[in-house]
């Protein structure tokens, strides 16, 4: 298992994706929706998932934990500010 952090900026206005997440066959699989394309980058850094969007997100991504528990052991949200 492994932790994933996730970088972005904080959301503004109502309407930015919410996370989810669910375990298909053999595999989990996190989604962020966006009305139009997102830049975004995933490196494992130290045993751990870490994805930077360039858009923000909102929602809690916490919320992919439960449905990918036998993936995650935990998610966190840090802002950066370019």
């Amino acid at each position: 298992m492994i932790a994933v952090t996730v970088y972005g900026l904080p959301a503004d206005a109502a309407g930015q994706p919410s996370p989810r997440a669910a375990v298909h066959d053999g595999f989990g699989r996190m989604v962020f929706d966006w009305p139009t394309p997102v830049g975004f980058s995933a490196s494992v850094v130290e045993g751990a998932l870490v994805v930077h969007f360039d858009k923000p997100i909102s929602g809690d991504p916490k919320v992919v934990v439960k449905p990918l528990a036998g993936y995650l052991s935990g998610v966190s949200l840090r802002s950066v500010r370019c």
